[in-house]
C-alpha cells in the first residue's frame, strides 16, 4: 500500500486494499492521493511507519496493525 501511496497510484489503491486487506480506510486514502496529485504533487514520502507492535510488544504477534505518515509533495 505504502508504495502504491509513494507512487500517488490512487487508481489503484482500493483494488489493492480489498485484494489484499492491507488498509483501513481505502477510500479516503485514495481520496487524499487523488487530491494531492490533482493539486500538483509528483510523489508521496513515507516520513514514518509504525506497527501497533512496536508500541505494545507483550501483544500478540498475529495482531498488529501499521500506522504510515506520508507527505505528498
Amino acid at each position: 500500500m505504502l508504495a502504491l501511496v509513494r507512487e500517488l497510484r490512487d487508481d489503484a489503491i482500493l483494488a489493492e486494499a480489498r485484494a489484499r486487506h492491507n488498509a483501513c480506510g481505502g477510500g479516503a486514502i485514495a481520496a487524499a492521493v487523488a487530491a494531492a496529485r490533482t493539486m500538483g504533487a509528483r510523489a508521496g514520502i513515507v516520513i514514518e511507519y509504525r506497527t501497533s507492535h512496536d508500541s505494545l510488544p507483550e501483544h500478540p504477534i498475529t495482531r498488529i496493525v501499521g500506522y504510515g505518515g506520508v507527505v505528498m509533495a
